[in-house]
């Protein structure tokens, strides 16, 4: 486990995420989420992003959808906002 990896962690367990840190699928698609507002926008907009979107997206969850189908509809609307098309995302894991 790396640095940032150990720091996540560590971070998820002193805020008692009962989920834990995202997966590394789901963190490299908050990166790319924070990379698109910090490059479109003031860089400072970014860690304001990724906590507007863990909102929207533990809302959602709460609501019944699919966490990795939230996070994928946040990153659409960073997208049409900054008026990039999106790129294809990759399949992830199967639900349970």
């Amino acid at each position: 486990m790396d640095g940032e990896s150990t720091l996540l962690w560590q971070l998820a367990a002193r805020l008692e995420c009962t989920e834990g840190e995202p997966s590394a699928p789901d963190q490299e698609l908050l990166l790319e989420i924070a990379g698109e507002v910090a490059h479109n926008s003031e860089r400072k907009q970014a860690p304001l992003a990724t906590y507007l979107i863990g909102r929207y997206v533990e809302a959602r969850r709460v609501a019944g959808v699919a966490e990795a189908t939230a996070l994928n509809e946040a990153r659409q609307a960073v997208l049409e906002l900054t008026s990039r098309p999106p790129a294809p995302v990759p399949p992830g894991p199967p639900e349970n």
